[in-house]
């Protein structure tokens, strides 16, 4: 029988593990006395769509949900439904709220109409206080981006003349006023945003409605896309016209020079729960088996070179970020063709493929790789 931890043991995590989808009342019992770092831990290492049910059991989850890695929190909502989550958005940072819109509200280059909307539905249902912070915390181009594209913006200029207001306009004030900008939809959730921030930060109200007015929709997607960009670059997600050298065609004597690449092997805050090293099974990657040979300290900056190459090949192949399977099927490809990359430099060199890891960085392991199976598949 496995021993579980009660309050003030040591945790069993591998027991909390299995549990923890068959049973997630207990297991937050059982968690009730354990540090948060492991409450975190089991949470993030449970399907993300077992997870609110297991965070609504913890004891304290407004104290684990923020220390929830900011995809990792992203993958949760995501999975037990934005529209189902603004008990969990209550208690985010705005880091972990900022990051949820960057992975998921965007498709390649643009903002997405219906995943953003989704995503400010869930913050208005989180309460008044949340998304009052919430909204301070985004950048003003993704608010005024959403407000364009919902609503239209009337502005009375001058008080004293006669004015006939649009037909169905609403308004907070006698000047601005807001007209469903398609037929059928619901204006209820940028009133209720816009009401909030009438009544307590004026100043940001009309921010946001002046910006409707006057800014140009393309501009704040450029700036947004900007900072967005910035941000997921902090994360690990490199710029994408820094990916696409993986898939470049390789010169001639270029399998023998690696010295262009520059490997990634230090660790950075990563936006999800850090893995173990896959264990070299039978079955698994060449260089999976080899990394096993390492040093502690080299296996760890292998990790890291790994996930640095995963976040790669994801914004590369334009994987959505915010879906959980994306980063991990991304690891895979890139752990495979590193792999048939590793294997070919080894037997060109007439050396051990574990010199090969340790001298070269994985991007030019991926890189030989995809010059092979391209090679494969023209013939």
């Amino acid at each position: 029988m496995t021993h579980l931890p009660a309050s003030g043991e040591t945790a069993d995590l591998p027991a909390l593990l299995s549990m923890a989808r068959r049973d997630p009342r207990r297991v937050g019992r059982l968690l009730a006395g354990q540090p948060h770092d492991v409450q975190v831990a089991v949470v993030c290492q449970i399907p993300p769509a077992d997870r609110p049910k297991l965070l609504e059991e913890l004891p304290e989850p407004e104290r684990v949900i923020p220390a929830l890695p900011e995809g990792e929190l992203c993958f949760t909502l995501k999975a037990a439904g934005v529209h189902d989550s603004a008990w969990i958005v209550e208690y985010a940072n705005d880091e972990q709220v900022t990051a949820c819109v960057d992975l998921d509200a965007w498709s390649d280059f643009d903002l997405d109409s219906e995943k953003l909307h989704r995503w400010f539905r869930c913050f208005v249902e989180a309460g008044d206080e949340a998304v009052l912070r919430i909204v301070e915390a985004l950048d003003a181009e993704v608010c005024i981006w959403w407000l364009q594209d919902r609503l239209v913006v009337v502005q009375r200029l001058v008080p004293e003349t006669e004015f006939e207001p649009p037909s169905g306009a609403k308004t907070l004030d006698g000047t601005f006023f807001l007209v469903a900008k398609r037929d059928g939809d619901d204006l209820a959730t940028p009133l209720r945003l816009l009401t909030l921030l009438y009544e307590s930060r004026h100043d940001l109200y009309e921010r946001l409605l002046l910006g409707v007015l006057f800014e140009v929709p393309a501009e704040n997607t450029e700036w947004a896309l900007r900072w967005r960009s910035g941000r997921l670059a902090d994360l690990g997600f490199p710029p994408r016209e820094e990916t696409l050298g993986l898939y470049a065609p390789l010169r001639p004597g270029e399998m023998e020079n690696a010295a262009a690449f520059s490997p990634r092997t230090e660790a950075w805050r990563l936006p999800v729960w850090t893995p173990p090293l896959p264990e070299a099974r039978p079955d698994a990657p060449e260089i999976f088996k080899v990394a096993a040979e390492l040093s502690d300290e080299d296996r760890r900056a292998f990790l890291f070179s790994l996930l640095a190459l995963a976040n790669g090949v994801a914004v590369a192949d334009r994987l959505p970020l915010g879906d959980p399977e994306s980063v991990p099927g991304a690891m895979e490809k890139g752990a495979n063709t590193a792999s048939r990359g590793m294997v070919e430099i080894a037997r060109r060199r007439n050396c051990p493929p574990r010199e090969v890891l340790a001298t070269t960085p994985l991007p030019f392991l991926f890189l030989v790789g995809h010059a092979l199976d391209r090679s494969e598949s023209a013939k």
